[in-house]
């Protein structure tokens, strides 16, 4: 959140209706921004914090804009916390996803504990459909709740929307 400059600006953006909580770790941070945002203190991936947020917002999460640690030891615990429980037609982001190749950020290239890896296990999980065995069977929750998944530079973006079976015959061996 980097001292709360981001809730300012996403205030500006979704305008004075929208509900917003932001989670960081620096409790100075909860003094520097405006009374209409409500900043939780705490870490990013302990499962109370991100449940008190949850219940700040009333229950209902429709976006999630992970824009805090950069740390894969973070963001995967938190997008495997909220996920299931965002809207079922949310949006979770996460930003400066180069941060998972960045030695300093505990990243590199195709390191295990990345975002960077973690989403690209995602896109296993979302053809759940094409699995067999345990794999489908721990594929199956995502694959039926997820559109998809949208990889820009710095920015993953997993579009939550309920699929059904797709229509599709395998020709051939």
């Amino acid at each position: 959140m980097s001292r709360g400059g981001s809730l300012e600006i996403w205030r500006k953006y979704f305008g004075p209706d929208a509900r917003i909580v932001g989670i960081d770790i620096d409790p100075a941070c909860a003094e520097r921004v405006d009374p209409e945002n409500v900043v939780i203190i705490g870490d990013q991936s302990d499962p109370a914090v991100l449940a008190s947020a949850i219940e700040r917002l009333g229950g209902g999460v429709d976006l999630v804009i992970d824009d805090g640690s950069h740390l894969g030891r973070h963001q995967i615990p938190t997008f495997e916390y909220l996920y299931p429980r965002i809207s079922e037609r949310g949006l979770y982001a996460c930003e400066d996803l180069h941060c998972s190749y960045w030695p300093t950020h505990e990243g590199g290239l195709r390191r295990e504990g990345t975002f960077a890896e973690h989403v690209k296990a995602l896109i296993d999980r979302l053809q759940g459909w094409y699995l067999n065995g345990e794999a489908q069977t721990g594929a199956m929750a995502f694959a039926e709740t997820t559109y998809g998944i949208f990889v820009y530079l710095d920015l993953v973006v997993i579009e939550k929307r309920p699929t059904s079976r797709p229509f599709h015959v395998q020709m051939g061996s």
